[in-house]
C-alpha cells in the first residue's frame, strides 16, 4: 500500500479532467496489480465520479467483476425516514467497503433469527418477554456480543461483518437487534445516548452490547443525568434513523483517523457531509 500522500496523488490523477492523463495513469496502474489492487478497490468509494470510473476500468483490465450498483456515489444515498431505509444504507456502506457483496444471504439470516425470536417469545408476549426472546436467540444462542478486545476495528461498523463475526460496537449491535425485532413485527428503536448507543422496545430500554440487559430508568438517570421520571419518558434520547446514520459514520471516521487510513477517512467524511446537509 502506498503512503497516504501518494494515495491522494494517485486518486487525484485518476480523477484528472484530462482524459489522456487518466488513460496513461490507468495503463500504469494496470501493470502494478500486486501493489495497488486494494487501493484501487478503495477508490470505488471515491466521491469523484471520474475516479470511480477509472477504478472500474482498472478492475476490468484485471478481469475483476464489479457490481454495477455498489452504492459508492454519495449523491445516491437513500432517504432516511424509516429504520428500513437505514438498513438499506447499512447495506450500501457494506457494499462500498466490500465491493460485490450480496446482502441477500445476510437478510435471510436476519429473517431466520426473527422467526426464532418470535417463536421464543410465545403468543401475545409482553415487552419484557420480547426482550428476553431477543436476548435468548441473539446473545445466548447466536453469540452476538461487544468486541471489547478490538473496539476500534472498523469492521465493527459494517453490518455484514457484525453478522459474520458476532462482534460489534453498541450502535451496530443495537441495529441488528432492531432489524430483527422489526422483522418479528415489533416496535423497536434506538436511543442516541451519550457515549453508548442503546435500544428500546415498546418503552423498555436494553443494551445489546451487554447481552440485551434491561436498563432501568434509575440506571439511565445515574448514567446520563436527569430524573428517573424523565428517563422513563417515551422521548428520552429517542434516536432517528438520520442521527443514527450520522453517529455510525462518525464512529467510522474515528476508527480511520486512529488507523491513519486517509482514503477511507475522506470517503466516509463525504457521506457524512451529505447526510448533515440533507438533515438541515
Amino acid at each position: 500500500m502506498l503512503p497516504s500522500d501518494q494515495q491522494r496523488a494517485l486518486e487525484s490523477l485518476l480523477g484528472d479532467g484530462d482524459g489522456s492523463t487518466r488513460d496513461l495513469v490507468i495503463h500504469e496502474v494496470i501493470t502494478r496489480r500486486r501493489d495497488l489492487e486494494p487501493l484501487v478497490r478503495d477508490f470505488l468509494g471515491s466521491a469523484d465520479s471520474r475516479t470511480v470510473d477509472a477504478a472500474r476500468r482498472i478492475l476490468a483490465g484485471w478481469g475483476c467483476p464489479v457490481a454495477e450498483d455498489h452504492g459508492s456515489d454519495p449523491g445516491r444515498l437513500p432517504p432516511l425516514q424509516t429504520w428500513k431505509q437505514l438498513e438499506e444504507l447499512c447495506w450500501l456502506m457494506a457494499r462500498m467497503e466490500y465491493p460485490g457483496l450480496d446482502s441477500r444471504p445476510y437478510e435471510k439470516t436476519l429473517q431466520a433469527w426473527a422467526d426464532r425470536v418470535r417463536e421464543a417469545a410465545g403468543s401475545r408476549p409482553s415487552p419484557l418477554s420480547k426482550i428476553r426472546a431477543l436476548r435468548q436467540i441473539l446473545a445466548e444462542e447466536t453469540g452476538l456480543h461487544g468486541n471489547r478486545a478490538h473496539y476500534y476495528d472498523p469492521a465493527n461498523s459494517f453490518i455484514n461483518r457484525v453478522i459474520d463475526t458476532r462482534l460489534g460496537i453498541p450502535l451496530t449491535l443495537s441495529l441488528v437487534y432492531l432489524f430483527v425485532a422489526h422483522r418479528a413485527g415489533w416496535e423497536a428503536y434506538g436511543l442516541n445516548t451519550p457515549g453508548h448507543y442503546l435500544a428500546g422496545l415498546e418503552g423498555m430500554v436494553f443494551d445489546p452490547y451487554y447481552g440485551a440487559a434491561v436498563v432501568s430508568a434509575e440506571s439511565l438517570a445515574e448514567r446520563f443525568g436527569g430524573t428517573a421520571a424523565e428517563c422513563a419518558g417515551p422521548d428520552f434520547c429517542r434516536a432517528t434513523p438520520v442521527d443514527t446514520a450520522q453517529r455510525m459514520l462518525s464512529n467510522l471516521l474515528n476508527c480511520y483517523l486512529k488507523n491513519g487510513d486517509d482514503v477511507r477517512y475522506r470517503r466516509i467524511n463525504s457521506y457524512l457531509k451529505i447526510l448533515q446537509e440533507n438533515a438541515v
